[in-house]
């Protein structure tokens, strides 16, 4: 509802049919619950805990002997941290709201009542209905056209933390996408393999041998840089990246984030659901990043130069000379 700029619905939690506890309880932050059920239709019996600032408030639900799954009907509220609510005026086309959420790290439960903590494991699967001429997407598999019914269904099968269930609704249209490699893959390796599997050869480009020039010209002109490296020393593909104002996703290892700053997307090593969670924030509001790279090129101009650096080197030197302590050997010799 972006008049309203709340969600209603309901989830249903499902159970291991072993199982052997009377309570259920989940994480929830300024929700509205309206009432729980199970399966059957019979209302269980529930409690609210006390609110806490950062936490928020426990959802505990008795449990009936034969329920198999509790289904919770609930509507965000105005306090909701999760939810980033855009008017017309604030998008690309100027004539439709748009609504997404953010729900890492444990910002998840003031949208959905869920057992909200980036250790565990989750599937779903969705449905939302839209306002006329708005789209939803999932980070899931999406669909590529509007629904003249306006109903999306969404299934995730792959097992996520709670922050990576996502959801955006808007006046969208998707556009092709192009990934580029600096580099090569290993001929009849895995890399290659899995791009054939999915059918991607013809979105799936790698150059190599590239000049200083044409590797900043590549930078220059993507809408995305992405530096997956397991450890870096300098982290040269960062500051490049940078230096070129090109929205960044890197990992949080080594000197990539003394480096980046606050200027990039830090993720962690081996997270593919983070780096894509990332590419849907910087598509979703390519605005802001491209303002955050530009800021970020006036970091690597400002902090990384030869002519910076080198003074930092010289002053380094006269502080090391200027501490240096006379050292005493033999007979009254200084050194």
């Amino acid at each position: 509802n972006f008049q309203e700029k709340k969600l209603k619905g309901s989830v249903t939690h499902e159970f291991d049919k072993n199982r052997k506890v009377k309570i259920l309880k989940l994480d929830t932050k300024y929700l509205k619950i309206d009432s729980i059920q199970d399966s059957d239709g019979n209302n269980l019996e529930y409690s609210l805990g006390e609110l806490d600032e950062l936490l928020g408030s426990a959802l505990s639900i008795k449990l009936n002997p034969k329920s198999k799954d509790v289904v919770i009907f609930y509507e965000t509220t105005d306090k909701s941290e999760a939810l980033d609510w855009l008017v017309p005026n604030q998008t690309a086309g100027k004539t439709f709201p748009f609504m997404y959420t953010q729900g890492q790290s444990i910002f998840t439960r003031t949208w959905i009542p869920i057992q909200d903590t980036p250790g565990i494991r989750v599937t779903y699967s969705a449905k939302i209905n839209t306002p006329e001429n708005m789209m939803a997407v999932m980070s899931a598999a999406n669909p590529k056209e509007m629904d003249t019914n306006n109903v999306y269904s969404f299934e995730m099968n792959q097992p996520i933390p709670p922050y990576l269930i996502a959801l955006a609704v808007g006046n969208l249209e998707f556009k092709e996408i192009e990934l580029l490699v600096i580099g090569s893959p290993r001929e009849g390796g895995h890399t290659e393999r899995l791009i054939k599997d999915l059918d991607l050869k013809t979105r799936v480009n790698f150059k190599t041998n590239l000049t200083k020039e044409e590797i900043a010209q590549e930078y220059a002109m993507s809408s995305i840089a992405i530096v997956s490296s397991l450890y870096e020393g300098f982290g040269y593909p960062v500051a490049e990246a940078m230096a070129c104002a090109t929205p960044l996703v890197a990992t949080n290892v080594a000197s990539i984030p003394e480096i980046t700053g606050k200027y990039a997307i830090l993720i962690p090593p081996k997270d593919s659901y983070a780096i894509a969670d990332s590419i849907r924030k910087i598509f979703i509001d390519p605005n802001l990043y491209n303002i955050k790279a530009q800021e970020g090129r006036k970091h690597i101009q400002e902090k990384f130069n030869w002519t910076v650096i080198g003074k930092q080197y010289e002053e380094l030197m006269r502080k090391v000379i200027k501490d240096h302590k006379t050292i005493i050997r033999g007979n009254n010799a200084n050194l």
